[in-house]
């Protein structure tokens, strides 16, 4: 057994200096006698242990400090490279489309390093499970929620997993009803204007305060995305009526509504007869009227309007002449119109006369009784 002597002389002749079988403690000490022993031409026992000291050095490095590096504890192959080095599976998921329309499919596609032996495919809304890809590229997915995260995870079996996502978010629906003209005349025909995007099983209802909610067609197109107007064709009755164009949406049920007026004269009237020089006054009810006015055949007298309102109106008649004077109502709304005609009798009493012998004359206003 070699002795080794901690003082600074010659190293023993029993070991030469060996710190074989002393703690490790020793061993350094014994290394501080390194230089001096290389001062003189070692001894084949001297080269021997200090080769063995380099590799002991080298084990301690790679076993202790090493692994306090990045890839400290990873397991596996990472780069493909058969080293076993351990380095991260990486992937990518890219989405086709991140704002899609309601129920258009969205195609994911990915890429994963190639040392990735098995990749899964899901969403967070449980709209799709876990599915296996690893021999797939590319995936088509129709999302079921307005948001929705889809996430890829890879791994080698080895390597810890890899997870990359991509966020899709639906569009809201919009719907665009509109009409030709507001208000039409009674009987009149409509056209309406409808276009939806984002949006599916659209229909056009109406109803009126004697009819219950009717659906007119949209030619087949209810579920098709129509970011162009269709035209849809209805015939008002003589009340307003009430359109509403409903579809569902990725939130649910959504809708707009549109309210015709039908326009309506009610009523025209006045005097049974007036005498001559007394003013005619006459009045008028309705729905949704606008612009109306009063013609006179003959045409002699003048007619002054004095209200012209939506609901009704009223105008005066003065200076006509005697006998039956015909009174014409219009009330315009761009291409239709409502119109009614008023007969007023004007008397004149100074050409009134009567048959029957037992009764006055009138002549010239005289009382002949």
């Amino acid at each position: 057994m070699s002795t080794f002597h901690a003082s600074c002389d010659n190293v023993s002749t029993a070991g030469q200096g060996s710190p074989q079988g002393a703690g490790f403690f020793s061993r350094v000490l014994w290394l501080g006698r390194v230089p001096r022993q290389l001062a003189r031409s070692p001894t084949v026992n001297e080269r021997m242990r200090i080769v063995s000291l380099f590799f002991l050095l080298s084990f301690c490095a790679w076993s202790c400090v090493l692994p306090l590096g990045p890839d400290a504890g990873i397991t596996g192959d990472g780069d493909g490279d058969g080293d076993g080095d351990g380095d991260y599976i990486t992937s990518a998921l890219i989405a086709g489309n991140q704002t899609p329309n309601f129920r258009e499919s969205v195609t994911l596609s990915w890429t994963a390093s190639a040392e990735a032996t098995r990749c899964s495919l899901e969403s967070d809304d449980s709209s799709l499970a876990a599915t296996d890809v690893s021999t797939l590229s590319m995936f088509a997915v129709t999302p079921t929620s307005k948001v929705t995260t889809y996430s890829l995870r890879c791994d080698d079996g080895a390597a810890p997993t890899d997870t990359s996502s991509v966020v899709v978010t639906v569009v809201d629906p919009e719907l665009t009803l509109t009409a030709s003209t507001d208000p039409q005349p009674q009987g009149g025909d409509i056209v309406l204007s409808v276009s939806f995007t984002s949006a599916g099983d659209c229909a056009v209802t109406y109803h009126d305060a004697s009819t219950s909610s009717t659906e007119l067609g949209l030619a087949d197109a209810g579920d098709l995305e129509m970011p162009q107007p269709v035209m849809v064709l209805d015939t008002l009755g003589n009340e307003d009526r009430t359109y509403t164009l409903t579809c569902t949406g990725i939130d649910g049920i959504v809708s707009q509504t549109l309210e015709i007026g039908v326009t309506q004269l009610e009523s025209f009237t006045g005097p049974p007869g007036v005498t001559l020089g007394d003013d005619i006054d006459i009045t008028w009810a309705g729905s949704h009227l606008a612009n109306c006015s009063v013609d006179v055949a003959p045409t002699d007298g003048t007619v002054t309007i004095n209200t012209n309102a939506a609901d009704g109106g009223t105008a005066t008649l003065s200076g006509a002449l005697a006998g039956d004077v015909e009174l014409t109502l219009s009330c315009n709304n761009f291409t239709m119109a409502a119109e009614e005609t008023l007969t007023v009798p004007v008397l004149d009493l100074g050409t009134l006369t009567f048959d029957s012998g037992d009764v006055f004359a009138l002549n010239d206003g005289v009382d002949l009784s």
